[in-house]
């Protein structure tokens, strides 16, 4: 589901508790004594139907070409609004003001607004929704002022996420105080003429089957991804495009939000190249991480955690009009930005245990080094995110690839994913190896027309380290400044916050975090610490504390006598429970008991060692042969073998290998497509494998 209500301004977008998720006050409000009209009384601008068609026929026309491109969903109009004079405003009994404004565009399958200017005394809140507020799924997100707080450039410019239908809210709550301040101006009603959620139309030069041709990353493919997909997003470019991303970790390891991407997302004043005019263009996208679906092709849509707002760090990219691929004109097509937010613990969206940002790991893949299969995370044409995975060793490549500004030669990786693919908005998705890293970013696709393309085409992160040779045409000054001859760097999920939990009586109590877990006192008068203690029944808890990398103990954390607790250090599977972080467990609610202030200590804290950094210690997983017929056997290179579990593609567990056991018979399988979930001393992986005869 598109955003329903939306915090925008270059700010997180932060999910508030279950029960504090917060609403259109227009949708609960009741008053005899201050009443308010109804949505479909309060003032209305009807906007102008573009052409569509001409819209639709470029875009076939740039399909046959196999042109690379965003997804593009949308058409701007150009209007002048102001809303808070052109809106209907009312009176609440508490002394704020509502003021609703509708927009209609007729036959628009989505809509969104751009902001051309805004400022809000602190208190106010905006809401954007559509038709359909209260379907299933619904999350809604307040903003509450002041704003802007940064400078106006960067943020005083917006665009809102679409939301389905033709008609859509723009609804803002104002203190008293806060009118005379306010400020609403929109410049842009984009008019969606195809959809981004369900699938677009099937048939002619579009996917003659597009269901067919992705698969979600909650389905068991994507069950080992359990920490990168949180670090993978769909962008919302120039208000009617859209693109994919990955968050990436540098070797401080200190959560610059650094964003991996593709160039040609970026470029898009129409003249090749970046320009001044595409750097600053970036201010105003939107990113989105956690947008998925809740099951395996089926259920709830999540929406995730939104931030607005970007700074342009380094891309490599060049156009060509004629000629061959050469040493003078290949690149990468990679684009590195930085969001103007910093991502905190809690901005995930709690309620439906999708947990906080992931900033993902990296290899270079200096050559000869070359992947043993490759996996990517995306959002095909706005859809909830998608896996792509080639299990076999991918291939160095380079390529042209047709654009809309002329071609991008690109040094590439070539990856034959089967039977799931990519298509216009996988742009900028990362690609991973079987090590989890990331390998590069979605560049293009190659395939037939109008069916499932059958090759991916990944800008190398290898060449996009040193890139161009200067800081804005390269990796290596941003991801590790201190030390380019790095290959290979791990990522890291933001710190787990675990504040004034208190645990009494009889039973067991486990608290887990996929990297470093701290404890402590939660913040309020008085301090709530966190606390082991004996219950009502006589008895004392156990608690056990487990995390991957490091587990800190803040002051005023009491483990009173009689309890048992229990710390240690090691890989957390994707099959472990590990805990969300609320808004009320950040680093900014602990409360350091009367203490100095960051007091606490490290109990239990991995050692790992400085050539880890430089090169950690290789491990695979190969199923071999493939397709197969009679057998398959499971191959592990840098680890130990420990078992597996076969899977049908709808998620059916049909078979296991334990007790060193690693040749599995086919013989009573019937042709098709099977996932091997594979557990090892290092971690477990997934792997698809065809049966064919």
């Amino acid at each position: 589901m598109w955003v329903v209500g939306a915090v925008l301004l270059g700010i997180r977008l932060c999910a508030q508790e279950a029960e504090q998720e917060p609403l259109p006050v227009s949708w609960s409000y009741r008053s005899e004594s201050f009443p308010i009209v109804a949505r479909e009384q309060v003032a209305t601008i009807v906007v102008p139907v573009p052409n569509v068609d001409s819209v639709l026929a470029e875009e076939r026309r740039l399909d046959s070409l196999g042109v690379i491109r965003p997804y593009r969903f949308g058409i701007a109009i150009p209007v002048e609004v102001d809303v808070k004079e052109q809106g209907t405003v009312e009176l609440l009994e508490d002394g704020r003001y509502l003021i609703r404004l509708r927009c209609i565009c007729p036959g628009a399958k989505t809509l969104n607004v751009g902001v051309k200017r805004y400022r809000f005394a602190e208190g106010t809140q905006l809401f954007v929704y559509g038709t359909f507020p209260y379907r299933p799924g619904y999350r809604s997100f307040a903003m509450d002022g002041p704003f802007p707080r940064y400078p106006s450039w960067r943020v005083e410019q917006f665009w809102t996420w679409p939301v389905v239908g033709e008609q859509i809210w723009i609804e803002c709550v104002v203190p008293t105080e806060g009118m005379d301040e306010l400020v609403l101006e929109l410049d842009n009603v984009v008019y969606g003429f195809r959809p981004v959620e369900p699938p677009p139309e099937k048939g002619g030069n579009r996917l003659q089957q597009s269901s067919n041709c992705f698969r979600d990353v909650e389905c068991p493919e994507g069950n080992e991804w359990c920490r990168e997909k949180h670090g993978t997003g769909a962008i919302l470019v120039d208000g009617r495009h859209l693109c994919s991303c990955s968050l990436l970790n540098n070797t401080a390891e200190d959560f610059t939000p650094y964003v991996l991407t593709a160039a040609h997302c970026v470029d898009r004043d129409g003249s090749p190249g970046i320009s001044d005019a595409d750097k600053r263009g970036v201010a105003r996208w939107s990113f989105r991480f956690g947008f998925r679906r809740q099951g395996c092709e089926s259920g709830a849509i999540f929406d995730g955690y939104t931030y607005d707002s970007a700074e342009f760090c380094a891309a490599w990219i060049i156009w060509i009009s004629s000629g061959q691929c050469n040493v003078s004109n290949l690149t990468t097509d990679f684009a590195l930005l930085k969001l103007v937010a910093q991502p905190e613990p809690g901005d995930g969206n709690t309620t439906n245990g999708f947990l906080d940002a992931h900033f993902n790991g990296w290899d270079r893949y200096d050559s000869p080094r070359t992947p043993d299969g490759a996996v990517s995370l995306h959002h095909p044409m706005g859809l909830p995110m998608k896996i792509s995975i080639d299990s076999d060793s991918i291939q160095r490549v380079i390529m042209g690839l047709p654009g809309q500004l002329g071609a991008i030669c690109v040094y590439g990786w070539w990856i034959q994913p089967d039977p799931w693919t990519i298509w216009e908005g996988s742009s900028g998705g990362p690609v991973f190896d079987n090590g989890h890293k990331v390998i590069g970013q979605v560049s293009g696709r190659w395939g037939e027309e109008g069916k499932c393309p059958h090759s991916i085409i990944a800008g190398r992160l290898e060449r996009s380290w040193r890139g161009g040779g200067t800081r804005d045409t390269r990796l290596w000054d941003w991801l590790s400044p201190r030390d380019s001859t790095v290959q290979s760097f791990r990522g890291i999920h933001m710190d787990n916050w675990q504040l004034g939990k208190q645990f009494a009586g009889g039973g067991t109590y486990r608290r887990s975090a996929y990297d470093r877990l701290i404890i402590g006192s939660r913040r309020g008068n008085p301090v709530t610490p966190f606390v082991t203690q004996q219950g009502a029944d006589g008895r004392y808890p156990t608690l056990l504390l487990h995390a991957g990398r490091s587990i800190t103990m803040k002051a005023c954390t009491h483990f009173k006598a009689g309890s048992t607790v229990r710390a240690w250090i090691s890989h957390v599977s994707c099959d472990t429970t590990v805990d969300p972080v609320y808004p009320s467990n950040r680093r900014s609610e602990y409360e350091p008991c009367g203490t100095a202030a960051g007091g606490g200590r490290r109990i239990v804290q991995e050692q790992p060692s400085e050539q880890a950094v430089r090169r950690e210690a290789e491990w695979t997983v190969r199923l071999i042969p493939q397709p197969a017929a009679e057998v398959v056997r499971i191959e592990v290179s840098g680890a130990e073998f420990e078992r597996a579990e076969i899977y049908t593609v709808m998620g059916e567990r049909i078979a296991e290998l334990s007790n060193g056991v690693r040749v599995l018979n086919l013989r009573s399988y019937a042709p098709g497509t099977y996932v091997a979930r594979v557990w090892t001393s290092r971690g477990m992986v997934s792997k698809v494998f065809l049966v064919m005869r």
